[in-house]
């Protein structure tokens, strides 16, 4: 990637079983896609039960051009008679956790919508290398460095 560019970020959990990796590959290139677009593309799965340790995400009536449903509403873990709700409307699937984004679009939707967590704990990508200084003691040396910056997105690109 070279400098500069706004690359397309796949965020995902580590504990998801993928059963089928080419339908998984398609997903995550369409997702890329859609991304390349500017949108936050959140993956489904189908429910196949009423579960209240999921969150559930709400699709809009009709699929886009490109394949993808729009999201109306996502709900966090929701009581079991709502989770039993949800799926017998088919209109609700599990989220799975899977976001594909743009940098760019990733990193301006924090400033919006958590701009303390922005503002406050973004570090660098990575300090700037710089050589450590080492100290001597009488018996073993150690390594001091100093801490990483703390940055605002304040100049983030538009």
């Amino acid at each position: 990637m070279a400098a500069g560019e706004d690359a397309i970020l796949v965020v995902m959990p580590a504990d998801h079983v993928v059963t089928d990796s080419e339908a998984f590959h398609k997903t995550i290139g369409a997702g890329a896609k859609c991304a390349q677009d500017g949108a936050i593309v959140t993956l489904y799965i189908v429910p196949t039960h009423a579960e209240t340790g999921y969150g559930y995400i709400k699709v809009g009536q009709q699929m886009l051009s490109s394949g993808a449903w729009p999201l109306e509403k996502f709900v966090e873990k929701p009581h079991l008679e709502l989770a039993r709700q949800y799926v017998s409307s088919g209109e609700y699937w599990w989220n799975a956790g899977i976001f594909i984004v743009r940098v760019s679009v990733w990193l301006k939707a924090i400033e919006h919508f958590q701009p303390a967590t922005c503002h406050n704990y973004m570090l660098p990508a990575a300090p700037p290398a710089t050589p450590a200084r080492t100290t001597a003691s009488s018996s073993a040396s150690t390594s001091k460095r100093s801490p990483p910056r703390r940055r605002t997105l304040s100049t983030m690109p538009s």
